[in-house]
């Protein structure tokens, strides 16, 4: 016989919500490997280094932008983006 997959767990957007507000996005950034996060541009906008180790940044810049706000990011050097669960799955 051939074995089942496991059934998926759903997280409803109730859920997905109350994560994000709950979540300290920039902790969450810094423990997954965020280095020198600073603040740029307007309310909310920080950058720093991406966090993704095969990201091509040759130059260290700081690719990655970070609207505290609405708890997404963006690298616009890998093209990685997302919200808070993107994040984790991602890590």
């Amino acid at each position: 016989p051939i074995d089942k997959e496991p059934p998926r767990t759903w997280i409803d957007d109730q859920m997905k919500n109350t994560l994000k507000e709950q979540t300290d996005f920039l902790s969450l950034l810094d423990i997954s490997g965020a280095t020198e996060i600073k603040k740029a541009g307007g309310e909310g906008q920080y950058k720093a280094k991406c966090i993704f180790p095969d990201c091509e940044d040759k130059k260290n810049q700081y690719h990655l932008g970070i609207n505290n706000i609405k708890k997404v990011f963006n690298c616009f050097k890998c093209g990685r983006q997302g919200d808070i669960l993107r994040l984790i799955m991602l890590k």
